[in-house]
């Protein structure tokens, strides 16, 4: 598994990418169209809009696709110390350290909760990568419902102004108009409006449909993430 997801060079910029192990096979046929594979594997890992990242059994790093690599260059939510994924709680550490090792030895999947801000919301899957493998590849929750591109083609798409492009992305992001009306400093007439001309525009029967249809669409990631 780790052959089909690794890449041909080291993820520049990532903290820890000296412990990323890199298995190399000699040259065959078996072998370039492995690599080939991988390097597709990896690109379409690259276009998905969730942080992946793909550990070994001692959590040591192995493959981290665009988001993912963003995250923990920010640190956010774990850090990379002699070459193992860190959480900050001992807590969390230890309920991660066990879903890792539930996914590669049972193959069971997880849910765990990364961040204690965010009460008993789980933050992060963890899922077996097939049997036999020794690895478990990590699932983060989206850092927003709707990526800015994939809002951006969505508003040019259904027509809308600069103005009802930023309502929705408000919307998206979990404001209510009150709150657009005070971020934007407009009255809250005028948010009402566009939410109006945006529902017009694009069917939608309500906000709650609205923000449910931005969650399904598919996701356009920028090729450089926003804030990385």
């Amino acid at each position: 598994m780790l052959n089909l997801l690794d890449r041909s060079g080291p993820d520049a910029g990532l903290p820890g990418a000296a412990f990323i192990e890199r298995r190399r096979s000699t040259a065959s046929r078996a072998t370039q169209g492995q690599g080939l594979f991988g390097a597709l594997a990896g690109t379409v890992l690259d276009e998905l809009d969730s942080p992946v990242l793909l550990v070994d059994a001692e959590l040591r790093l192995q493959h981290g696709n665009r988001i993912a690599r963003s995250l923990l260059a920010r640190r956010d939510p774990f850090l990379i110390e002699a070459g193992q994924l860190q959480l900050r709680s001992e807590c969390q550490q230890a309920q991660l350290r066990r879903a890792v090792d539930a996914a590669v030895e049972r193959g069971r999947r997880s849910l765990i909760t990364t961040r204690a801000d965010r009460g008993n919301q789980p933050t992060l899957a963890v899922l077996p990568t097939g049997q036999g493998s020794k690895l478990a590849l990590l699932v983060l929750a989206r850092p927003t419902l709707c990526q800015s591109l994939t809002l951006q083609a969505y508003a040019r798409e259904q027509g809308l102004t600069e103005g009802e492009r930023e309502v929705l992305g408000a919307l998206c992001a979990g404001c209510s108009p009150e709150e657009i009306s005070q971020q934007r400093q407009v009255a809250l007439s005028t948010v009402r409006t566009q939410i109006g001309a945006i529902r017009a525009k694009t069917g939608a029967r309500d906000i709650g449909a609205l923000v449910r249809s931005m969650a399904m669409l598919p996701p356009l990631v920028h090729a450089l993430v926003e804030g990385h």
